[in-house]
């Protein structure tokens, strides 16, 4: 399962099994910011220690752990909202709110509740086909062509491989 793929790689480089939970940006942070910390504290311990000042390489030991520490309770975190009860029904439910205001035409709701839904799991193939619906609707042809495209690779010859093929062709070209 993923879950167990991203546990793993969060314990050996924090922030990478954050990545793997979708949260990119956190998991990238983490990471680099522990990759800095690690260094100081590789060139203060064992490479040059001559060089960087004991305290200094102390406080980036501290901040490693700490950087390791916040990623694990991070993906923890990010893990339990994932394997809640609740979470099939609230996505589902944000899909339904989703599909009736686009159908609506009430584009600003249908927005927050296909945004609410794939903020819960951008993976989801019906999330991003009403998304691409959506962006389509609006105008918003770039955003419309790389949501189509994302259907295409999040359902490569499935249920909504013909709507994403008819979609791109009929956008306007790209100037």
């Amino acid at each position: 399962m993923r879950s167990g793929l991203s546990i793993a790689l969060n314990v050996f480089v924090p922030g990478t099994g954050l990545v793997l939970a979708r949260r990119e940006r956190w998991g990238t942070s983490l990471a680099f910011v522990f990759a800095v910390f690690g260094q100081v504290v590789l060139f203060g311990g064992w490479i040059t220690p001559s060089s960087i000042p004991r305290s200094m390489t102390l406080v980036a030991a501290v901040g490693a752990v700490a950087t390791w520490l916040v990623a694990q309770g991070l993906l923890l975190s990010r893990l339990s909202v994932l394997r809640g009860p609740a979470f099939p029904s609230d996505k589902a439910t944000l899909l339904q709110l989703g599909r009736e205001a686009l159908e609506d035409g009430i584009y600003v709701n249908a927005r927050l509740a296909i945004e609410s839904a794939l903020a819960l799991d951008d993976e989801d193939v019906v999330a991003n086909v009403l998304w691409a619906r959506l962006m389509t609707l609006m105008g918003r042809f770039s955003e419309a062509r790389r949501a189509w495209r994302r259907v295409q690779q999040l359902d490569p010859g499935g249920d909504y491989r013909r709507e994403a093929v008819a979609a791109l062709r009929q956008l306007p070209s790209e100037r």
